[in-house]
Parts: structure tokens; C-alpha cells; sequence
């Protein structure tokens, strides 16, 4: 039981944490960015569901696509143009136990990040 609260409050934590203090006076290196990260996305978990924010500040067309990894549907898909930044809020209610795989392509870089749900709780893999 604890480790099952464990690994859910570890989703509760953003993929990308950006202190307020550290974006405005410190080097993206020092925080543990990388400078030429060209894609920058970090869900929350909420109760109502998963909230999925990115950057996009060279507002290049970016897509977001969250698909069930047994059969390989597609349960969401939205492209993104002519934006510096984008947020959605997933209702997972909806959607059966199992694994799924959320994917942010924008040009040649795609991220992308494993959710489990299982008897309605999420579990977030890291963004990869």
C-alpha cells in the first residue's frame, strides 16, 4: 500500500520543474536543463485527470498524441501550430486500466511518456 501511494505522488511531481527564482536568474544548465532542449513538456496529475503543458517558443507545428499501447489506437491526437506554448487536460476517466504512451513531436524530436492506469489512478513514467 505505501509504495502504491509512493509511485502516485512520484506523478504528482513535474517531468520539468523550473523554480520560479532559478528561470529568471540562472542558466538553463544550472537547473538541470539542457539550452538547446528544443521541446519542453511536463504533465501534473490532478484528480479530474492529467494536465499536459509544453513550450514551444519557436511556435514550430508540434503534435500530441496519446495512444493505447495493446492495440495501438489513438485516443487523442491535436497538432499545434503558430503557438509558444499549449496545455491540455486529459479526462482519463474514460479510459480502460491499462498502459498508454502520450508522444510531443515537434520537427525531428519526439518525447514521450508512459502512463499506467489501473483501478483509476495514474502512474507517469518519466518523459524519455
Amino acid at each position: 500500500m505505501n509504495f502504491l501511494l509512493l509511485v502516485f505522488l512520484s506523478c504528482l511531481a513535474p517531468s520539468v520543474y523550473l523554480p520560479a527564482e532559478a528561470a529568471v536568474t540562472e542558466p538553463v544548465e544550472k537547473i538541470g536543463l539542457s539550452a538547446d532542449d528544443p521541446l519542453l513538456v511536463r504533465t501534473i496529475v490532478a484528480e479530474t485527470g492529467l494536465e499536459v503543458r509544453l513550450a514551444n517558443l519557436e511556435r514550430v507545428p508540434t503534435s500530441v498524441v496519446l495512444t493505447d499501447l495493446k492495440t495501438g489506437r489513438e485516443h487523442f491526437t491535436d497538432k499545434v501550430r503558430k503557438r509558444n506554448g499549449y496545455s491540455y487536460h486529459f479526462g482519463l476517466d474514460k479510459l480502460a486500466d491499462g498502459r498508454y504512451c502520450l508522444s510531443v513531436t515537434k520537427a525531428k524530436v519526439t518525447k514521450k511518456q508512459v502512463l499506467l492506469i489501473r483501478d483509476g489512478v495514474v502512474v507517469c513514467s518519466d518523459w524519455k
